[in-house]
């Protein structure tokens, strides 16, 4: 089809309204890709698709993300096998996941989903439910990368008895730095190289036990 075939039609006008729905870099990328090139069969189809989906949302079945992350060179890196991702990018995966949870549970609660959605069931019963999985990495990572409390019941335990030891070395020095009361403005407590310690004038060290 011909330029001048494309402006009568107002295809990009199309183009652009359609665009406002998508909410990932792949559905944006083959929304520019379009053609109006499909064959009556296909053209069918997809108003039968379009048609099922309008259902769905309209019975409040199914709600879109606000966006989703292009996440082609994390599986990229992935698939060549000599990568391996850390917390925050595993995070990024967790929209999608949970997108196709919300897809497959969608399917599954369709009563006889086969002839109620028959113009989708091929795209549907293809989608896994990865629900649990987005669960999971929702609760052991964070989008900064760190590895949350909630990852495991023993990381929980450690961390906890970890704060509660961390508590009871600075209970201690605060108490030793209780002797010094007649030099207290010159102490302190802090930390040098990840361990607590008391930071004395050096006239005071002999008053005070431990390392120097």
């Amino acid at each position: 089809m011909n330029r001048h075939s494309l402006e009568v039609l107002e295809f990009e006008k199309v183009r652009r309204m359609i665009l406002r729905w998508t909410f990932s870099p792949l559905g944006r990328e083959q929304v520019e890709a379009m053609r109006p090139d499909l064959t009556l069969e296909q053209i069918a189809v997809s108003q039968r698709r379009i048609a099922e989906w309008k259902v769905l949302e309209l019975r409040g079945a199914f709600s879109a993300p606000a966006s989703l992350p292009d996440l082609r060179p994390l599986i990229l890196r992935l698939q060549r096998g000599v990568d391996v991702l850390d917390a925050a990018e595993l995070h990024t995966f967790v929209p999608l996941l949970d997108h196709l949870g919300q897809l497959h549970r969608m399917r599954r609660d369709a009563e006889h989903a086969s002839q109620t959605l028959p113009a989708l069931w091929d795209l549907l019963e293809e989608i896994d439910d990865f629900a649990p999985l987005a669960r999971r990495l929702g609760r052991s990572v964070s989008g900064q990368g760190e590895v949350l409390d909630t990852a495991s019941a023993e990381l929980g335990r450690i961390r906890r008895d970890l704060l509660a030891a961390q508590q009871s070395a600075s209970e201690m020095l605060e108490e030793m730095l209780g002797r010094l009361s007649h030099h207290r403005e010159d102490a302190f407590v802090t930390l040098r190289e990840g361990r607590f310690v008391l930071s004395v004038r050096s006239q005071q060290r002999s008053e005070m036990p431990g390392l120097l």
